[in-house]
């Protein structure tokens, strides 16, 4: 009797597990359908989904958004591609197709393709509305990211922005530091200023996978509360450059940054407009480690 009463009692307790599951996966089904992403996205950004007809004159009432039935009939592909462009959003994720959103750059070892990258967004942004973020841990062996944040509307006094990933690296390794500097280098020089912040690994990760909104009801980069640091200062200063870079054997890996430094000044590369005649101050860094 006992044995039957335990086994009865855990026959209930699967099948009590299986509704739930069951209803979960209902939920969740109902929750990543093309049209509930679409709200989803505006909502993530900033944008009430009440306010996207103000937004964006897409052809949508205010009646249309109030439920996925009545938006769905009228998502069309020239609406949601222009959606993805207007985002800078993958539209395999839109479609639920990938949990990937955001597109990754990379400008590794490239840094004339980052330049003319930048030269791209200010054209569409004369005003320089656009800010960028160097994300670290400051830890050894870490991984950094940097990304951009281009204001693309306002709803009232609130600016809506799109985001940009570029250059998920490692960031104590001397050649990456490097490549990572010209890129800081050259934004400063256009006028676009990057900011640094202190975050958690573990947070950095998600961002860099490109898995995770950013914006208003996500992580945008200017709710990012980690504590600042100065990455312009890699660029004039030889002791913030090598801060927190491998030595490695002999000091191979600082005198192989200071080498690339320098080699990528000589290129152009390194010119942040904030500070001239500093390439004396690398080389003389440099001889000290010989």
């Amino acid at each position: 009797m006992v044995f039957g009463e335990i086994n009865a009692f855990f026959s209930i307790l699967e099948k009590i597990k299986k509704r739930f599951s069951s209803s979960d996966t209902e939920k969740n089904e109902k929750q990543e359908n093309i049209a509930s992403r679409f709200i989803r996205l505006f909502e993530s950004h900033g944008v009430h989904r009440n306010q996207i007809p103000r937004f964006e004159s897409f052809g949508i009432s205010v009646a249309d958004v109030q439920n996925d039935q009545s938006l769905l009939k009228k998502l069309n592909e020239d609406l949601l591609s222009y959606v993805c462009e207007k985002f800078s959003v993958r539209r395999e994720w839109l479609d639920g197709a990938s949990n990937q959103i955001y597109h990754s750059h990379d400008f590794y070892k490239k840094p004339e393709q980052f330049s003319e990258f930048l030269d791209g967004l200010i054209e569409n942004n004369p005003e320089r509305n656009i800010s960028g973020f160097l994300l670290t841990s400051g830890e050894k062996k870490d991984n950094t990211v940097l990304l951009f944040e281009e204001e693309i509307g306002r709803i009232e006094a609130k600016a809506i922005h799109r985001y940009y990933l570029c250059d998920a690296t490692t960031f104590h390794y001397w050649k990456s530091r490097a490549f990572i500097t010209a890129c800081v280098a050259c934004a400063w020089r256009k006028k676009v200023f990057i900011q640094g912040r202190y975050l958690s690994q573990r947070k950095i990760d998600e961002i860099a996978g490109g898995e995770y909104l950013l914006g208003w009801a996500g992580d945008g980069p200017w709710s990012l509360k980690g504590r600042r640091w100065y990455p312009e200062d890699m660029t004039i200063n030889p002791d913030s450059y090598l801060k927190g870079i491998d030595p490695e054997i002999n000091n191979y890996g600082r005198k192989a940054a200071l080498a690339l430094w320098l080699e990528l000044e000589q290129e152009g590369y390194m010119d942040s407009g904030l500070k001239n005649n500093v390439r004396d101050l690398f080389a003389n860094k440099l001889s000290d480690f010989r």
